[in-house]
């Protein structure tokens, strides 16, 4: 396997890619007009790009998923796994994320799809990446937090001398069982 942060640019916050047997994964940190999100494409030899848009209030959901799949069946050190955990599901604003484990001749694997209407886009990682997808979306959330509590500092400043104390509110995501 093989990882590496990549330089920044086109208005991403923070990238990184995984390079795993034929799979190459890009995690790009974005902000558009919308907001931050987390873009994960994942690319193999002979197959197209396939890509989910993540927005910035499920990343700590996804990392949650990942650390608890990886503490119930380890991570690329184990070469069995016994049983197969439940699906699981992400609800953020007008989308559907669904984490399906399966398995097959070359191993176990999540699939996360993305759903909305009309919609639905999807990538695997295999078992073996698991614990350095975590990782990468734990160093996105850090950084998201440390500018988060940046531009907090600065708006306490700002709403100080104005007066205005308001604070908006951020969307909450749910997190359940798949019921497929």
């Amino acid at each position: 396997m093989y990882f590496s942060q990549i330089t920044i640019e086109d208005g991403r916050l923070r990238s990184a890619l995984i390079t795993r047997d034929d799979r190459k994964y890009y995690l790009d940190l974005k902000e558009n007009e919308r907001g931050r999100f987390l873009r994960i494409s994942m690319v193999g030899i002979n197959t197209p790009r396939t890509q989910i848009a993540l927005p910035a209030q499920g990343v700590e959901e996804l990392r949650d998923t990942l650390n608890s799949l990886l503490e119930e069946f380890g991570n690329e050190d184990d070469k069995e796994a016994s049983k197969l955990p439940e699906n699981k599901y992400l609800h953020v604003g007008n989308k559907n994320f669904y984490f399906d484990i399966g398995s097959n001749n070359r191993g176990v694997f999540l699939r996360i799809s993305e759903v909305r209407a009309n919609y639905r886009a999807a990538i695997t990682v295999p078992e073996k990446s698991w614990s350095r997808f975590r990782d990468n979306i734990n160093d996105f959330i850090l950084a998201m937090d440390k500018e988060r509590n940046n531009t907090l500092s600065t708006e306490d400043k700002s709403q100080s001398n104005s007066g205005n104390g308001d604070k908006s509110s951020v969307p909450q995501s749910t997190v359940g069982e798949n019921k497929k």
